[in-house]
């Protein structure tokens, strides 16, 4: 393998596009939670979209080592499900994956430990702490909630709790009294597990990876994603407390909208136009608060 396709294969392996699940609820966070100034303390985001960085290479490195054996069942990759394709394809090896996992994990504790040494609290590195605990148990034995059931629920733990702290940290720490603004992000955050899941029902079957799309079949979690990801729209006024009632009616009914129009889509395009939705939302109460 030449310098080139190896570069290549390590940009595959690290898959940028994930960070479209990272970044936006650490910059929700940090505007919706943050306990700092009104603006936005643009140092503060840098150190938490940092820890993102770190914490998106452990998850899609660690996911890739753990699903290997599955993905080569399943036989099925796209843009946003099925992994990088790097191990099946033999572009890298399984224990250069592993190495890097492991480089990254300890990198991600020892920027959580210098943060909460700096900051003076044991947050960051905590949050360091969750993050690894959710993606093994996720993933790995002895719980690998993601091939037995409730890996959703553990992706919206670490997308709805643990990365919206991290922006809060960035801004002097959580607000307690804004904590209602989890809600949404959770749901967010496992709506967009089970929509990402869809395109890979029948490889996971294969596989005997247990998701939801799995157990109830396309149809059944497709509305269970609309489902959820308008109710969590409709979670605007605890997220937005302050703002007027025309600006909740706003967000809540285009979102809806948005939602019901990615009802029919195919499963790789309904999986983008509601993480795409899941992703504004974020992004939009973020800039209102």
């Amino acid at each position: 393998m030449t310098a080139g396709s190896d570069l290549v294969a390590w940009v595959r392996a690290l898959r940028p596009l994930a960070q479209l699940n990272v970044a936006p609820p650490i910059v929700a966070g940090a505007a919706l939670l943050g306990g700092g100034a009104q603006a936005l303390d643009a140092a503060g985001l840098g150190v938490s979209l940092g820890f993102g960085l770190l914490a998106h290479a452990f998850i899609v490195l660690a996911n890739d080592l753990a699903d290997a054996d599955a993905d080569a069942i399943a036989g099925h990759r796209t843009l946003v499900s099925g992994g990088s394709g790097v191990l099946v394809e033999g572009r890298l090896s399984r224990r250069q994956i592993a190495r890097a996992a492991a480089v990254s994990a300890v990198g991600l504790l020892a920027y959580g430990a210098g943060w909460s040494a700096v900051a003076q609290t044991p947050g960051p590195v905590l949050c360091a702490a969750a993050t690894l605990l959710l993606v093994w148990s996720y993933s790995f034995p002895p719980l690998r909630r993601a091939y037995v059931d409730g890996g959703a629920v553990l992706q919206a733990l670490g997308v709805g709790v643990v990365l919206p702290l991290v922006g809060a940290f960035g801004q002097g720490g959580p607000a307690w009294d804004r904590a209602s603004a989890f809600v949404p992000l959770v749901l967010l955050g496992w709506a967009g597990n089970v929509a990402t899941a869809l395109p890979d029902r029948e490889g996971d079957a294969r596989a005997e990876k247990r998701t939801l799309p799995v157990r109830v079949g396309e149809t059944v979690a497709r509305r269970r994603v609309v489902q959820v990801g308008v109710i969590a729209a409709l979670c605007s006024p605890l997220v937005l407390p302050a703002a007027a009632n025309h600006v909740h009616a706003t967000i809540e009914i285009v979102a809806a909208l948005a939602y019901l129009l990615a009802w029919r889509l195919p499963p790789v395009p309904f999986a983008v136009a509601t993480s795409t939705i899941g992703i504004a939302l974020q992004l939009t109460w973020a800039a209102l608060a």
